[in-house]
């Protein structure tokens, strides 16, 4: 895998696990949730709500484009209304398709 300068620079900061979550919450890295189900989702929200960057995975497209639009599709877990709209709405939690991009997009 060929690295840019920017990537390679915020992989070779970790050099442990206090480093992960110090670049988590500094915003130098991203964190990718495959799949965007009943625990995925609130996993996902979760850290988004700490102000982590957080691509979501989901195959299901209706699923993807619910969750850009801020909208909980899961039924069991109405507490996740708010927060679903408030980290989509900060741009801190968007959802796509694609497993391989948002591995791409991540560190």
């Amino acid at each position: 895998m060929h690295y840019t300068e920017d990537e390679e620079s915020a992989l070779t900061r970790c050099n442990s696990e206090d480093d992960v979550v110090k670049g988590l919450l500094e915003g130098w890295l991203k964190l990718s949730v495959i799949g965007l189900g009943w625990m995925g989702l609130p996993t996902a929200c979760l850290y988004a709500s700490k102000g982590v960057e957080v691509i979501g995975v989901d195959i299901n497209p209706r699923v993807v484009e619910l969750l850009n639009k801020g909208t909980n599709y899961l039924p069991s877990e109405p507490e996740l209304d708010k927060l679903l709209k408030e980290v989509v709405g900060k741009g801190l939690l968007r959802a796509i398709t694609d497993t391989r991009e948002a591995a791409r997009q991540c560190d």
